[in-house]
């Protein structure tokens, strides 16, 4: 059985992440999969952080917290990843593969 205080969290998380991932302007998988983080994160963490924080008689507020700004942390790192030229890269790496290996390049 879940308890009255778990469904607080669960919503308290669930509302955080859902609010940041639509402010991130995720959308489909993306948004799905950052949904389920942020939650993950503010069922499993919130409970942590209220503890280090001091705020154990507010886990839910803390649970939203976690959730927003675990998906806030996710969204900058989508895209740092996204902003690496990921192409010329592989290219680079098969050039360099290719000549270490001793086979002529195709082009």
């Amino acid at each position: 059985m879940i308890e009255p205080d778990s469904i607080n969290n669960i919503v308290a998380g669930s509302a955080g992440s859902g609010i940041a991932a639509w402010l991130a302007r995720a959308t489909g998988y993306t948004l799905i999969f950052m949904f389920m983080g942020g939650l993950s994160a503010a069922w499993f963490l919130g409970p942590v952080v209220a503890k280090k924080v001091d705020l154990v008689e507010n886990q839910a507020a803390v649970g939203f917290a976690v959730g927003f700004l675990s998906i806030m942390l996710m969204r900058k790192v989508f895209e740092v990843i996204e902003s690496f030229p990921a192409a010329k890269m592989g290219r680079s790496l098969l050039s360099a593969l290719r000549n270490l290996l001793g086979v002529k390049d195709d082009e």
